[in-house]
């Protein structure tokens, strides 16, 4: 399944990204009005809907969510900014 990308009308402004917009919608296999629509189709998603599809790929388990940096990144110093003369 395609996940509903952040993609809309107003980010559409010249030939290329009318021909890049045409080409990942042909790769995801979407229709031409699916920009026109998305608004609609992520406004006609319920809970209940989020609640199935959560289900569906994460099932009755627990998922683990890890913030911060990446242990070999946490021991590295963080990078200094050289100071203005």
């Amino acid at each position: 399944t395609v996940g509903l990308l952040n993609i809309g009308v107003e980010e559409i402004k010249g030939i290329e990204e009318v021909k890049q917009a045409h080409a990942w919608l042909k790769e995801n296999e979407l229709p031409i009005d699916y920009i026109e629509k998305r608004n609609a189709i992520v406004d006609a998603v319920t809970l209940d809907d989020a609640k199935k599809a959560a289900q569906k790929l994460w099932g009755q388990g627990l998922i683990t969510v890890i913030v911060g940096r990446a242990p070999q990144a946490a021991a590295q110093p963080a990078a200094v900014a050289p100071q203005a003369n």
